[in-house]
């Protein structure tokens, strides 16, 4: 019988490989000899941990909270109010300009566009990630209102919408162009054109 803490690591390692592969490649034009090739396993080994490559997508798909936090939200512990922390995740770098293969909002925008209309558990998880990244901001927005700092009178769930559909289109749009200033452009003008609307 396998080790436990090396069975987990194996598992750890298959997830972070296909993880990288799936953000390159998309789900579709990840072959499972891809898979094997970047771990190094033989295909027994990977059935050991995943019936499918659609529980490995699914397995994936579960991490994506973890990474967004990782690699792209900002430390806002030190942040004076929600004002601040929205100026932060603005000034924070992007996806685009990670080093590492970990691209946890171009990873999103490629499983929606692959799966959205051809598997629903995926789309279903999909929204859920979405909807778990717009709630984070939404609380920050709801939290500038207690503060009153924001305006009350904001629907926060659109405000929050239009900063990560902003943030999730910015970095696609640094992507195609090969160019990490488009993302740093429209973040700023997002966050001068976003408090001219809801600071009191």
């Amino acid at each position: 019988m396998m080790n436990k803490n090396k069975g987990e690591c194996t598992r750890k390692l298959i997830i972070e490989k296909a993880t990288e592969l799936f953000t390159q490649c998309g789900y579709n034009h990840t072959s499972l000899n891809q898979i094997l090739k970047a771990t190094g396993l033989a295909k027994g080994g990977f059935y050991f941990h995943f019936k499918s490559k659609e529980e490995l997508g699914v397995a994936v798909i579960k991490t994506l909270d973890e990474c967004w936090i990782k690699e792209l939200l900002p430390d806002m512990r030190d942040c004076a109010n929600a004002r601040d922390k929205l100026v932060r995740l603005c000034e924070a770098p992007g996806d685009c300009s990670c080093k590492g293969a970990v691209r946890p909002a171009i990873l999103l925008l490629n499983l929606a566009t692959e799966m959205i209309e051809v598997n629903d558990k995926f789309s279903e998880m999909l929204r859920g990630v979405f909807l778990g990244w717009r709630r984070m901001l939404e609380l920050i927005i709801e939290e500038g209102k207690k503060e009153k700092i924001f305006r009350e009178d904001i629907d926060s769930k659109a405000v929050a919408a239009i900063i990560l559909s902003n943030i999730l289109g910015a970095n696609l749009l640094a992507m195609l162009n090969r160019n990490i200033n488009l993302y740093r452009l429209q973040l700023r003008t997002l966050n001068e054109v976003l408090f001219v609307g809801i600071l009191k």
